[in-house]
């Protein structure tokens, strides 16, 4: 009988999804305060680390665009698999909009 595949956390913790910004989400990032500029490029950071991050689908679209919230901001993504391509930056209040 073949054993069961299994992987350890520290398999698990090496593999890193690659992040992809878009021309428009480095000008959204542009113009932000250095402030909230850094804290998003942590949650970047912490985004790439995760092995399954936790995204939430767009309901008006067809399930390609997804999002992530980063402190006042979202982030709207794109994720093909090791890749996830950062397309636009928005200020929650108007990313509802």
């Amino acid at each position: 009988m073949a054993k069961p595949f299994t992987i350890s956390d520290e398999e698990c913790e090496q593999k890193m999804i690659a992040i992809q910004f878009s021309k428009k989400a480095l000008k959204d990032l542009e113009r932000l305060p250095v402030k909230h500029r850094r804290q998003i490029l942590e949650h970047v950071a912490a985004l790439a680390e995760e092995a399954n991050p936790h995204l939430t689908k767009i309901r008006h679209d067809q399930g390609l665009l997804l999002s992530r919230r980063a402190g006042e901001y979202r982030l709207y993504v794109q994720r093909q698999w090791n890749l996830l391509r950062i397309l636009e930056i928005r200020k929650r209040n108007d990313a509802y909009r």
